[in-house]
């Protein structure tokens, strides 16, 4: 029996079997031609650096909370003479490690772990995140830079891990955003070039961080973050997306 020939949907880019009525992603129907003519797989042409928290998984106020409570508390300091209570503690960034520099807290593995452990159960992973994933692997190159541990990433699960060419976090550079080393050392070990890239993130450091490193910024102001537009108004990024549905239509 012949091996069925591939084809590429014109739809989503999904490459199916050349027998294939309907396409096996978007489900939408493959002309007679596409369904006999040869199309080769086509290399992603386009790289979409991700932040994580506030874009893949939700951001809590709360949970920001009392994780930098009991930072401060294993650091040696009373968490009172920062912020009395969550409404004074809104006035700091989301960032714990832009946080710690401000209240005089060496960066430590140990702390770390203390914020990670008391935030995790806060944060899950948003609603409709792996098919947006999935349909954009199609077309382009998936990476994740955070200034978190990297052992957070692991809530996202193996399938959509697995769509990520690299993951880049705290513990891989020396400079956490807003410098660029992360997004260069991204650029460096996918091939592509700034022209080629966006970094998608919620908090201004994620936009002053691609801004330096020469590739496009978009800023996330959906409901799953905590911040908004008037919070960008000093980086000046190139996008804004207000829902998950703005990713696929990303033009850059």
């Amino acid at each position: 029996m012949a091996k069925e020939k591939q084809v590429r949907c014109p739809h989503c880019g999904c490459v199916a079997y050349g027998g294939s009525a309907k396409c096996p992603s978007c489900g939408e129907y493959l002309s007679w031609e596409s369904r006999i003519v040869y199309l080769p797989a086509l290399e992603p042409k386009k790289l979409i650096i991700f932040d994580f928290d506030g874009v893949l998984v939700t951001v809590s106020w709360k949970g920001l909370f009392e994780a930098n409570k009991q930072v401060l508390f294993h650091a040696g300091k009373d968490w009172r003479d920062f912020f009395p209570d969550l409404e004074s503690f809104k006035l700091y960034s989301t960032d714990w490690q832009e946080n710690r520099k401000k209240w005089g807290i060496e960066n430590s593995e140990f702390l770390n772990k203390i914020f990670n452990n008391v935030y995790a159960p806060y944060s899950v992973c948003i609603s409709g995140v792996e098919e947006i994933l999935k349909k954009l692997s199609k077309k382009c190159q998936l990476a994740i830079l955070t200034n978190g541990h990297r052992s957070r990433i692991l809530m996202l699960g193996k399938n959509v891990l697995g769509l990520f060419k690299i993951i880049v976090a705290a513990k891989d550079v020396k400079k956490l955003k807003p410098d660029p080393e992360g997004i260069n050392l991204i650029l460096v070990e996918t091939g592509f070039q700034k022209d080629q890239a966006v970094i998608v993130g919620d908090h201004p450091t994620d936009i002053k961080a691609g801004r330096a490193a020469g590739i496009k910024t978009a800023a996330v102001v959906w409901e799953h973050g905590l911040s908004e537009r008037k919070d960008f108004l000093d980086c000046s990024p190139d996008f804004f997306l207000e829902s998950l549905d703005d990713l696929p239509s990303l033009d850059f």
